[in-house]
């Protein structure tokens, strides 16, 4: 799987079929593959995009370049994507890597081709995705839109290196939802609880629009149910802890915007699910 890195990635609008946006997979292929299923998704006329942490914590996490070639999958890197690059061709210590769930990718020790492959691939991820569709362009990052301009920050994300200030933001910052980031929690349980007590109690204080674009897909955030902060989505259902795993409709996008700010249970497909076990097998 052959890519070249570039840090954002342009798609002109589908003119054949439907356009997908998958939230944070973290290995959940299983339930990935039933969704598509059921969406009836043709892939040789829909196209699927994804947020990024397509893999870690969830068991079928090995079988990541497997799963993107069969479904045609363009994804955003991730911080856990990002985490792997950093370990595997920068150095980073193997400890972050495996607090974060990548013990999958560390038991793989032996089979170096194996574990290149996947790197390679995770490496040549973009930051950022823009796509074209008929009611405007619509963004992917990880995380957020840390400038109010689209196009500011993608031309940040083009100049900057690895360690760039945008870079990080995009695929770590959870300030549009006012919470911490990593560091402040021990549990990413604790993360959804904080943010479902917010949109709860209606005291969701957002970050504003994002100029230059009709609306930008995130993840990373995980919630009860999608949420909606301006022209900002979130579509970290999570998965990966027994929630939820979110399949968007990209032509679902102005009906969703038109709702405002609040949880949003009824676009796209929402579907309960559960991590594969070790002894299932994926089909």
């Amino acid at each position: 799987m052959q890519q070249t890195f570039s840090p954002v990635r342009r798609f002109k609008k589908n003119t054949s079929g439907r356009d997908f946006v998958v939230g944070d997979l973290h290995g959940c292929f299983t339930q990935l593959r039933k969704e598509l299923e059921a969406s009836q998704f043709d892939p040789s006329r829909d196209r699927i995009f994804a947020v990024g942490d397509l893999v870690d914590r969830g068991f079928e996490s090995p079988a990541v370049l497997d799963v993107v070639r069969r479904y045609g999958i363009q994804s955003v890197r991730g911080n856990h994507e990002d985490s792997i690059v950093r370990w595997r061709l920068y150095g980073a210590n193997d400890g972050f890597v495996r607090g974060n769930g990548g013990r999958w990718l560390l038991d793989m020790t032996g089979d170096e081709q194996s574990i290149d492959a996947i790197v390679a691939y995770m490496a040549a991820l973009p930051y950022a995705i823009e796509i074209e569709t008929d009611f405007g362009l619509v963004g992917i990052v990880h995380a957020n839109v840390p400038l109010k301009s689209w196009p500011r920050t993608v031309e940040a994300l083009v100049k900057e290196g690895i360690d760039g200030k945008i870079r990080r933001k995009v695929i770590w910052d959870r300030s549009r939802w006012k919470l911490p980031g990593p560091s402040g929690f021990g549990s990413m349980r604790h993360v959804a609880a904080q943010l479902f007590k917010r949109l709860k109690s209606g005291r969701l204080d957002t970050s504003g629009w994002v100029e230059g674009v009709a609306a930008v897909i995130v993840g990373h955030t995980p919630s009860s149910g999608p949420i909606v902060s301006h022209n900002v989505i979130n579509v970290d259902t999570g998965v990966v802890y027994g929630g939820n795993l979110t399949l968007l409709r990209l032509d679902a996008i102005p009906t969703l915007l038109s709702q405002g700010t609040r949880t949003a249970p009824a676009f796209g497909r929402i579907t309960q699910c559960s991590p594969a076990r070790k002894s299932e097998q994926l089909q």
